[in-house]
């Protein structure tokens, strides 16, 4: 989507010779880009399939996978050139990830900069193709205009701003703010009708409600998908019990006393409120069902014994 680049097959060497060009930067262990550069030159014009792989070699070697300036690149990478189909989009972006799996680990909260190797421009793309509002703000596009084939994202944008941290979290803060999905939908995928957009639930509410009172979520509670509503409340009430208990060396007065049982007694008329809802909703359930019965059975009895056999 960004680059056009093949990101799918396995990573490893040409299908064909390893020595399929008669390449000079290819009799040492590494070269330099200006290597790769000098033997497209001294290429014949005529060459169209190997002047093509020494192009793709440049811009892999100065784009997707530059580590340094002026440093030496291994001498795979210019092996895989010779195969036109080989995956450099996926060579790409695994050096990347190691990239950023190494800053992260290198505590990066606590550095001001750090290096990236590989190409890190694609999540730039990404970002603001995914948020109009940074889009608008830091970068400039040209026009969308119909043309056979397949375009990519590298295509679109003809300037791209370097922005300080503050002003791209000036843009963040703005109400209009819309994050959209720019993935292609995928056929049959049981994700891909998920909303981004949060919606309402009474169910989460009463499960923030009382996780904020203290209760610790159990992993039986993660198996089933669901919270005890009666457990939850015993467990509310003995932390409450194991708090009371624990502070035994202060006299407990009446007031303290009252205080607790009006806690108990808000925990239970909330988790009375949540079953009341969950009976409405099954007692609906219910009589949808019953009503569906009722129509099975008087379109049974519509048609003769021997077609209802039938």
């Amino acid at each position: 989507m960004m680059t056009g680049l093949k990101c799918s097959g396995a990573l490893e060497g040409p299908r064909r010779e390893t020595n399929r060009f008669n390449w000079e930067l290819l009799k040492g262990r590494s070269h330099k880009l200006s290597d790769v550069v000098e033997q497209l030159r001294n290429t014949r014009e005529d060459a169209s399939e190997e002047r093509v792989c020494l192009a793709m070699l440049i811009l892999v070697e100065s784009i997707l996978l530059r580590k340094s300036k002026g440093g030496s690149f291994p001498l795979e990478y210019a092996k895989n050139a010779q195969d036109m189909t080989y995956p450099w989009g996926k060579e790409a972006y695994i050096v990347l990830l190691k990239s950023i799996q190494n800053a992260v680990a290198n505590h990066l909260e606590n550095k001001s900069k750090f290096e990236l190797q590989g190409y890190p421009l694609v999540f730039l793309l990404w970002i603001l193709e995914s948020i109009p509002l940074l889009r608008n703000k830091f970068s400039k596009c040209v026009p969308t205009v119909e043309v056979p084939g397949p375009t990519y994202l590298c295509e679109k944008y003809t300037e791209v701003e370097n922005p300080s941290l503050d002003r791209v979290l000036q843009v963040e803060a703005d109400t209009k703010l819309k994050v959209h999905c720019i993935l292609p939908s995928i056929p049959h995928d049981p994700e891909d009708d998920i909303s981004i957009e949060d919606k309402y639930s009474d169910e989460l509410e009463t499960l923030k409600d009382v996780t904020k009172k203290g209760y610790k979520l159990t992993a039986d509670d993660w198996e089933n998908r669901c919270v005890d509503t009666f457990e939850t409340l015993d467990a509310l009430i003995q932390m409450m019990a194991n708090k009371e208990t624990g502070q035994a060396s202060t006299p407990i007065d009446e007031d303290s006393v009252n205080e607790k049982v009006n806690r108990i007694i808000e925990v239970m008329e909330e988790n009375l409120k949540s079953m009341k809802d969950r009976m409405s909703l099954l007692e609906e359930e219910n009589m949808h069902l019953r009503a569906c019965v009722s129509e099975l059975e008087e379109n049974n009895n519509v048609f003769p014994t021997n077609v209802t056999q039938q």
